[in-house]
């Protein structure tokens, strides 16, 4: 049964699969759009000479993975590329500027771009690097580009704006090409280059230039700076623009797979290639002279870790190997039965490192911590038939059992004194104590009451509900020994994702070790076959009767949630979004901001040009609203002049920024018949407490402020 089971659900997930790739390439089209399309059968696209693995040329063929991006778009919506190749980077912007060219295959957004181009949403993101040489000791870090070095940059980079803001004290030098840009940081002209770093590791493989390194990526102050590939498309092509943005969003998660598996590195494998550990020299000498690390590990609290057959395993175990391997020296294991004799063993200085820890009162007396190497949330787990649990006071009349010494329990009853807590000596005895009825729960961390239940009590145990915030998970180290704190934090810090990601999946998977029915396998495999057949017969019958619902339904859904003249949301559907946005942010106190947006003396447009002008102002205002919001803000048409923008997960700071560039834009742009325009724009983030009415007003009273202080300008209240 539990086969048939498993196969039910790989038949489930291959159905799903298989109609997803039939109707990936259905890209809803407006008759403008097909009408644009049919008139511009070719499109003009830049092709660089020598930036790979993005966009260059090879062998006379034009390739890359920004190549294959737009060239796959292209296929979904029937044109033909044309391929403007041989020219500089500079020379081929020249003639994106001069249409020229319709298409930037690969573009990053700044500023100054944004007048001539529209944007579509990233399609992937990279990040700044910074690389020196070997042995160079002026640049061994982020922080010494606050000295007066010489940085090398390919010339007419678009982040070149925002490294001199950054790092205003380094001497930029603009090379052309990566190429040479490389060779000026080989040969010393320059004490570092900032690149991308998918080019510079095609580029040192390429030409096996192992004497270059990555000293570190550099984190933009503001999420928005991060390096995203975009496509460019000229600003008076904006059909051209919404058609290669639908058929990005048909993109289907196996196609952006294929795409980056082709072309692209990983950039945690790059990091974890280059990275190197910068032990300064006191941690140098340290490590040379300690003879052994002595750590202190429970014998039995998987899937963190566990002594089975004279061999340390679990989580925690594969991330002390990493550490070994990072700092060069072995871990000799004190083992312990639970945590209350780890604690103990720790406290008499029986171990240097403590394998797991949160933190405790008492342990802060005799250890200091690295910082979280895992956060596990912190769970309730009962009999299948109980309810799902939202707050412990909901149960404070029962018996709630928790792991004696257990990290997490001094904050359990801090949070919640009243609760009737039952201290249990270990994880398997509070288990058998819910299947008994003694106990009505058991408190633990999700990793480890997940591993017991799916190993033991399948079926008859359950996760009820989420308490408190999440158990983070770090390194304990003996106060008197600050030098081992650093080494090991570091070492810590220096884990990447992909690494921590493969841990988890390791001993968080399911595995099953029985026997397998071959023949019942083949009579199930026949039936599966059977059913796609007639899947696939009764998708060929209803296709063509389905594509034409789909476009009603579709006209029917534009038509209930869009404003007719701007093609933005309208104020029903802005309601509806407002409300969820609320509800969003009372339950899980995430940030909501919204923008009420409203366009400067307008009334004097249509009196003076008429209301055909105006709707021509409305419809532009609507595009560079559009073009310029993220591609999670969802944008519409309050009423009349007045525009409406809401931001989820964003807080304030990040509102006025997002608000405060558009409000630039708009000033900044030419408008047909009326030359220019301006915008008052009333900002607000959700506050405690806060209604639709209170949230609404007070971005109105925002907008009313900035009226009243001369137009122009964003107002937050």
């Amino acid at each position: 049964m539990e086969i048939i089971n498993k196969l039910f659900f790989f038949f489930l997930i291959s159905t799903i699969i298989f109609s997803e790739h039939l109707l990936a390439n259905n890209i809803n089209l407006t008759a403008a759009e097909k009408s644009f399309l049919k008139q511009n059968p070719v499109i003009r696209v830049a092709n660089e000479m020598d930036w790979p693995p993005f966009d260059y040329v090879k062998d006379k063929k034009t390739v890359g993975y920004s190549i294959d991006h737009i060239n796959l778009l292209a296929k979904k919506i029937g044109v033909k590329i044309q391929f403007i190749n041989g020219y500089k980077w500079a020379q081929l912007v020249d003639m994106f500027k001069n249409k020229q060219i319709d298409i930037m295959p690969v573009f990053y957004k700044n500023k100054e771009r944004e007048n001539f181009t529209l944007f579509t949403t990233p399609y992937t993101q990279s990040i700044l690097s910074l690389y020196s040489t070997e042995g160079n000791k002026k640049l061994l870090s982020i922080n010494d580009l606050n000295k007066n070095l010489k940085i090398g940059m390919q010339s007419g980079e678009g982040s070149i704006p925002y490294i001199r803001q950054k790092f205003p004290n380094i001497d930029i030098v603009e090379i052309n090409g990566t190429k040479e840009t490389l060779k000026a940081l080989a040969s010393n002209q320059v004490d570092g280059i900032i690149e991308n770093p998918f080019i510079f590791h095609y580029f040192v493989k390429r030409y096996q230039l192992f004497n270059l390194q990555l000293v570190d990526f550099i984190e933009p102050f503001n999420r928005d700076l991060i390096p995203s590939m975009h496509i460019g498309v000229r600003r008076d092509m904006p059909l051209l623009h919404q058609i290669l943005q639908k058929a990005m969003n048909s993109l289907t998660p196996q196609e952006k797979t294929e795409l980056e598996k082709n072309w692209l590195t990983p950039l945690s494998i790059i990091k974890k290639k280059s990275q190197r550990i910068a032990f300064n020299s006191q941690e140098q000498i340290y490590l040379s002279n300690k003879k052994k690390i002595t750590t202190c590990v429970q014998s039995d609290l998987m899937p963190f870790e566990k002594i089975k057959d004279s061999q340390y395993i679990g989580m925690t175990a594969d991330y002390l190997k990493v550490i070994e391997e990072k700092i060069a020296k072995k871990m000799d294991l004190v083992i312990t039965k639970n945590w209350t004799e780890s604690l103990t063993a720790a406290k008499a200085r029986k171990c240097d490192i403590f394998s797991s820890s949160i933190g405790t009162k008492e342990s802060k007396t005799f250890m200091k911590f690295t910082q979280p190497y895992l956060s596990i949330p912190v769970v309730i787990a009962t009999t299948s038939d109980k309810l799902f649990v939202t707050d412990l006071d909901e149960i404070k009349l029962e018996k709630i059992g928790i792991v004696k010494g257990a990290a997490y329990a001094e904050s359990i009853k801090k949070q919640h004194p009243t609760i009737n807590i039952i201290e249990v000596d270990s994880l398997s005895q509070g288990l058998k104590l819910v299947v008994q009825g003694k106990l009505f729960g058991l408190i633990g961390d999700l990793s480890t009451l997940s591993y017991q239940i799916q190993k033991k009590y399948f079926g008859s145990l359950k996760i009820t509900g989420r308490i408190g915030e999440n158990w983070a998970l770090r390194i304990g180290v003996r106060n008197d020994d600050y030098l081992l704190l650093t080494i090991i934090n570091k070492a810590v810090a220096s884990i990447d994702e992909k690494t921590k990601q493969s841990i988890f999946n390791q001993w968080m998977s399911i595995r099953y070790e029985q026997g397998f029915n071959y023949t019942l396998l083949w009579k199930i495999l026949a039936i599966i076959i059977l059913i796609v057949i007639v899947i696939i017969y009764r998708y060929k019958v209803i296709h063509s009767h389905n594509k034409q619902l789909q476009v009603l339904n579709h006209e029917l859904e534009l038509l209930a949630t869009t404003d007719p003249l701007t093609k933005l949301f309208n104020r029903r559907y802005l309601d509806s979004k407002i409300h969820e946005g609320l509800n969003l942010a009372k339950r899980y106190k995430t940030p909501f901001s919204i923008i009420i947006i409203d366009i400067d003396d307008f009334k004097a447009v249509n009196d003076t040009h008429g209301h055909d002008v105006g709707d021509l102002v409305l419809e532009k205002f609507s595009n560079i609203l559009s073009s310029n919001s993220r591609v999670n803000d969802i944008v519409g048409r309050w009423g009349g002049e007045e525009f409406l923008i809401i931001l989820p997960q964003v807080n304030l700071e990040e509102a006025k920024y997002i608000s405060q560039k558009i409000c630039s834009i708009i000033n900044d742009t030419h408008f047909e018949i009326v030359s220019s325009m301006t915008a008052s724009m009333g900002l607000t983030i959700y506050k405690k407490g806060d209604s639709f009415n209170n949230i609404i007003k007070r971005a109105d009273q925002a907008l009313y402020k900035a009226k009243q202080d001369g137009k122009n300008r964003v107002v937050s209240l």
